[in-house]
């Protein structure tokens, strides 16, 4: 989660070399949820990560 927009919080992680680990998915910006203390971007990732975990068992 980032206050940054998506297209900046990718290019980001692609100049760390870490694109590869962050599915597109999985990068919510200042459009996708409100600001923390707010756990909507939590609610929202939550179903990926057990995707993620049931690929791993």
């Amino acid at each position: 989660m980032t206050r940054n927009s998506k297209p900046n919080a990718q290019a980001t992680l692609f100049a760390c070399g870490l694109a590869e680990f962050f599915p597109t998915e999985s990068i919510l910006s200042r459009h996708c949820c409100p600001p923390k203390p707010s756990p909507d971007g939590i609610w929202q990732l939550l179903p990926l990560l057990e995707r993620i975990l049931r690929s791993l068992a």
